[in-house]
């Protein structure tokens, strides 16, 4: 067998081990959270943002007892590719809170994202979020020390595609928090999953 026989071979094999690396962890690719009417994606147009108050105390963390998640809470914006997606947190351990909506504890629809897996993280901070039912408990800390509890009101699965309205845009009668990730099938024609998970809650008392 010659020299440049076993180098070739050699060289296929790097080629389909690294391209059956790439196809498993594709599987658990990173995603963002889109912030318009074109998906749960989920997306609202930007004429209706609701600026946030400069006198709201921002959340600084987010526990979830019953699925033991503690986590800080980074605020953000619309992501920087200029998609119209609301910006995912930098990680996979914190959460990412739309600070250009409503603030948690005050009248309206507060969101906060986190991610369900990545390449290399089978289980993100939101991973067990699919097993909230209602009236389990949230717990939000925000800047000043105050622990605001919200109650689980409703579980809801949406498609990609379906419009997001009632997440960024529900009733502002009551102060309300929803919760976002990642559900479903891994889609990598357009690299995000089919499905959102979104629990919706209601705050009940703060301390």
């Amino acid at each position: 067998m010659s020299h440049l026989f076993v180098v070739m071979k050699t060289s296929i094999v790097i080629i389909v081990v690294y391209t059956l690396a790439y196809l498993l962890f594709a599987c658990v690719e990173s995603h963002h959270f889109p912030v318009t009417y074109t998906a749960v994606n989920l997306v609202m147009p930007t004429e209706t943002v609701v600026t946030t108050s400069p006198l709201a105390p921002a959340p600084i963390s987010l526990t979830i007892p019953s699925i033991g998640v503690l986590a800080k809470v980074q605020p953000v914006g619309l992501a920087s590719d200029g998609s119209g997606e609301m910006a995912p947190p930098s990680n996979f351990v914190d959460v990412a809170w739309y600070k250009d909506g409503t603030v948690p504890g005050m009248n309206g629809s507060a969101v906060i994202a986190g991610h369900l897996s990545g390449k290399k993280v089978p289980e993100a901070v939101f991973y067990d979020l699919k097993k909230l039912v209602l009236g389990d408990e949230i717990l939000v800390t925000d800047e000043s020390g105050a622990t605001l509890t919200f109650k689980v009101t409703a579980v809801k699965s949406f498609k990609h595609t379906d419009p997001a309205d009632e997440v960024f845009l529900g009733d502002s009668t009551a102060a309300r928090l929803n919760l976002i990730t990642c559900a479903g099938t891994w889609l990598p024609g357009v690299s995000l999953f089919e499905e959102r998970i979104v629990i919706f809650s209601e705050l009940v008392t703060t301390e």
